[in-house]
């Protein structure tokens, strides 16, 4: 029987030619480039970091705010250093940046798929709460947070 014949036994066994099983050995997934590697540790170590915060917290976060955090997460500019979550009284994620007293940017994650911000640019402060519906960063926020970065 060659290799590409079934047998009425191994029906629901695929059959496997010598060419597929060394294709399969050799196959390698594509590289990732070193932006989505950056990105998916700072990802990682966000996430490791909310965990410790759950333990800590008395109040845990809202089940809206879990599920925009984790989207949140793979949405912020590469250029966006991690920071370490805490949890308000609330139940929302806030994440704080703040290279010195007059470059200071926070983002806090609520329920019912809001985003909150509060930023300060030497002296010129901002602040606003904003509808998030997943796909993508509301621009009012993401032009904050280029702001931000640029002032670092």
């Amino acid at each position: 029987m060659n290799a590409l014949a079934v047998s009425y036994d191994s029906y629901y066994e695929a059959p496997v030619t010598p060419q597929a099983r060394s294709y399969e050995l050799s196959y390698e997934k594509p590289p990732r480039s070193p932006r989505e590697t950056m990105r998916d540790a700072r990802a990682v170590a966000m996430l490791e970091a909310l965990g410790w915060a759950l333990t800590d917290d008395e109040t845990p976060p809202s089940e809206d705010a879990l599920r925009n955090f984790e989207v949140a997460l793979r949405l912020l500019p590469d250029d966006l250093p991690a920071t370490e979550p805490h949890i308000s009284s609330f139940g929302s994620i806030c994440l704080d940046w703040d290279k010195d007293p007059d470059n200071q940017l926070g983002i806090m994650i609520q329920a019912g798929n809001k985003i909150a911000y509060a930023a300060y640019f030497s002296g010129e402060k901002v602040n606003g709460s904003l509808d998030f519906e997943g796909s993508r960063l509301p621009e009012e926020l993401s032009r904050h947070i280029a702001s931000w970065i640029e002032r670092g």
